[in-house]
């Protein structure tokens, strides 16, 4: 019970943050998508055995500059929306130069794991900016992907709880269900409609497919997060929330959305 009471409250205090942040405006979701970057891009690098400070240290530098770059071409400021790309750039190639410098022949290995960090972390930080900021920044456009991947999670526990008797993929998440993955896709369709409908983001037939697409999506960001942490060893990929564990833990559906969502919105 004392468990339970401390991933609720943790997870509302985390809740809370997330969504004041979304709510605050486009600068208070930069400034969140930074802070996710950084902590993110470390738990993997902690994930992937990198023993490099000097690595993990470029490759958060990368992120927050694309970051960067994605906020201030939003909200259009000139000197940002070049110099943090030209940073991001030449901060790249540094990453490679130092890796190969470090490991030699095995350099690859460290640069590949460099540079999904990038594409896994960052990437989608970057997507969730841009389609926030579609035709001006709004709190509903920030919070979407957020409301549905969290939907998904609640309504799959939910329904594999009171349903649940095949196992989805017991090698990686011995607890979900193919049950539990209908159940959440449903209602996170349901949900997605409803949203499109209420905020006028799209007709409500297209908020349901972006509801089916989440669920299914986000499920499998979970399992290749899970898939990492079990080939490192680790039950959590940090310790940042009490009860929930780190950044990837609580994120690793959202950065796969992410792409989705996106990809909605521009066709």
């Amino acid at each position: 019970m004392n468990e339970l009471l401390k991933r609720t409250l943790s997870g509302i205090v985390f809740a809370a943050i997330v969504i004041g942040f979304i709510c605050s405006g486009a600068n208070g979701m930069t400034s969140l998508c930074i802070v996710l970057s950084i902590v993110g891009i470390t738990e993997f690098a902690k994930l992937r055995r990198m023993e490099s400070q000097l690595q993990v240290f470029l490759l958060v530098f990368i992120s927050v500059a694309l970051i960067l770059h994605a906020g201030s071409d939003a909200v259009s400021i000139p000197f940002f929306q070049k110099g943090t790309l030209a940073i991001a750039a030449s901060f790249a190639l540094l990453y490679v130069i130092v890796v190969l410098w470090k490991k030699g022949l095995e350099a690859y290995s460290s640069i590949a794991d460099g540079v999904f960090a990038i594409v896994y972390v960052a990437v989608p930080l970057v997507l969730f900016i841009q389609f926030a900021h579609r035709d001006g920044y709004t709190w509903q456009r920030g919070m979407l992907p957020l409301l549905l991947v969290w939907s998904s999670d609640t309504f799959a526990y939910l329904s594999g709880r009171l349903l649940g008797k095949t196992p989805l993929y017991p090698i990686l998440s011995p607890k979900k269900t193919i049950e539990g993955l209908v159940g959440g896709t449903l209602l996170t369709a349901v949900l997605g409609a409803s949203l499109c409908w209420i905020w006028d983001f799209a007709h409500p037939i297209s908020g349901a497919f972006l509801g089916i697409a989440v669920s299914i999506v986000g499920t499998a960001g979970d399992l290749f997060e899970s898939a990492l942490k079990r080939n490192a060893g680790v039950k959590d990929s940090g310790n940042l929330i009490p009860g929930h564990g780190g950044v990837l833990d609580r994120f690793d559906a959202f950065f796969f959305v992410c792409v989705v969502v996106w990809v909605w919105n521009i066709i």
